[in-house]
């Protein structure tokens, strides 16, 4: 009888404790997200429309600024800064094609002791031009454009808290706080991690079978002897300072573009919910509420057909950039793969793993809320179908079947004329990707 009380005392003890720490752990990721997404009222709270592109706070640090609150900041220097920087990326890509080509030709006489710098100077070239080319098209060339539409969506974003609280504006806020955090953690941790396992390799090396040499952060090929202290110190600041250039332009122009979009399907999102709430009372007024509903219907269209030609403009400035973007990922993601399987060192598959999922995650960026602007594009059709319709003049039908018409024809954001870039193309990628890396393997194999 002890025995069986002791035990029923037990469970009940464990019992509680369980439930304690159930209770702990529920409000330790409740506290977690409040603190990440900053969303403990939001509803209470009026939103700006800055704190969506929260991308500008990086972009200030290239001397770049796309929003109007922001055009008064001096960035003169900052703007020198950047042109050193895009000089810097374009040095290093030259040299990383150099490196590359000497690599292969060693390659090509018989020498594997090659195969793996020259698939990681084939990968840098292909990541540093990528970069460049989006600092170029979209800091330099597009600037301008892509001011004057983000001042054109501005035009519909929700001005009252009470308007905020209807469209759930909070919700699209934090799904892009959501994603800037998570990008911009792990290109810190990408960043850290290339940085410091010079050190232990070092460490590990000079431990376990006094190896001192040193190993650089980018395997690339130099005219001289950079085992020289102050020479390996020179190259491992200019290639830190490289890569945090690099991480700071790549995070800086997806988050743009995710920005963007994701403002851009929500004032979608908002017009289908306008239209689907137009509404006659069958009264003495029902003539006069109808003539005020068809012109609330006229200006509703001339808003849908101005956010239709935002996101073709949307879509010209960005499609080339995604095509090549498409290239180079599925190059990196195939040799970061076989790099980080190929089992030389434990710090290649830390290092290689690391920058994998960094492509990989850019490349969801892209397909996601690609896919957002179409699903929402599609919505004012539905919209206009859970209006009451049913209850309206054959004029009012007209135009209601003019808008619909128009919202079928689905708002795409495309990969140039290749493909329309959504979750689909994003399987399409990783799938390629992966058939390359089983070809590679293959024949490194053999």
């Amino acid at each position: 009888m002890e025995e069986i009380e002791t035990f029923k005392n037990f469970s009940h003890d464990l019992h509680q404790s369980l439930r304690n720490f159930k209770h702990f752990l529920s409000n330790f990721v409740t506290n977690l997200k409040s603190f990440l997404l900053k969303s403990n009222h939001v509803h209470s709270m009026f939103i700006a429309y800055n704190e969506f592109f929260k991308c500008e706070k990086i972009l200030q640090l290239l001397g770049c600024t796309f929003l109007p609150t922001y055009l008064e900041i001096d960035l003169s220097l900052r703007k020198f800064h950047y042109k050193i920087a895009c000089i810097g990326l374009l040095t290093n890509a030259i040299h990383g094609h150099i490196s590359f080509v000497i690599s292969g030709n060693a390659l090509l006489r018989g020498d594997k002791n090659y195969v793996f710098m020259f698939l990681e100077n084939l990968s840098v070239t292909g990541i540093f031009m990528t970069v460049l080319v989006k600092a170029f098209l979209l800091l330099f060339k597009h600037k301008n454009h892509l001011q004057i539409i983000i001042e054109r969506i501005e035009q519909y974003f929700p001005k009252s808290g009470t308007d905020q609280v209807v469209f759930k504006t909070d919700k699209y806020l934090k799904l892009i706080k959501t994603f800037y955090f998570v990008l911009v953690v792990h290109y810190s941790e990408v960043l850290l991690q290339f940085c410091l396992i010079p050190f232990l390799h070092k460490f590990w090396g000079w431990y376990f079978s006094n190896d001192v040499q040193w190993e650089p952060i980018l395997s690339l090929i130099y005219p001289f002897d950079q085992q020289q202290p102050i020479i390996y110190c020179m190259i491992y600041l200019l290639n830190f300072w490289l890569l945090m250039v690099l991480a700071f332009i790549s995070s800086a122009t997806d988050l743009l573009f995710a920005s963007m979009t994701n403002v851009l399907s929500m004032e979608f999102d908002n017009l289908a919910q306008i239209i689907s709430g137009i509404d006659w009372d069958d009264d003495d007024n029902h003539e006069e509420a109808e003539e005020k509903a068809i012109e609330k219907l006229k200006i509703l269209i001339n808003v849908h057909n101005d956010l239709c030609d935002i996101a073709q403009n949307l879509n010209n400035i960005f499609s080339p950039l995604l095509l090549i973007n498409m290239v180079a990922s599925i190059c990196s993601l195939c040799i970061f793969a076989f790099l980080a399987a190929s089992k030389v060192s434990n710090f290649f598959l830390i290092k290689y793993s690391a920058a994998f999922v960094g492509v990989f995650l850019q490349i969801y960026i892209h397909c996601y809320f690609g896919e957002q602007l179409t699903n929402s594009s599609n919505g004012v059709a539905d919209g206009v179908y859970n209006s009451a319709w049913y209850k309206a003049s054959p004029k009012f039908r007209k135009m209601a079947m003019m808008i619909m018409k128009r919202a079928q024809r689905e708002q795409k954001i495309r990969a140039w004329k290749f493909a329309n870039v959504n979750l689909n193309f994003f399987y399409w990628i990783v799938t390629t990707a992966h058939s390359y890396y089983s070809f590679l393997s293959g024949v490194y194999t053999h």
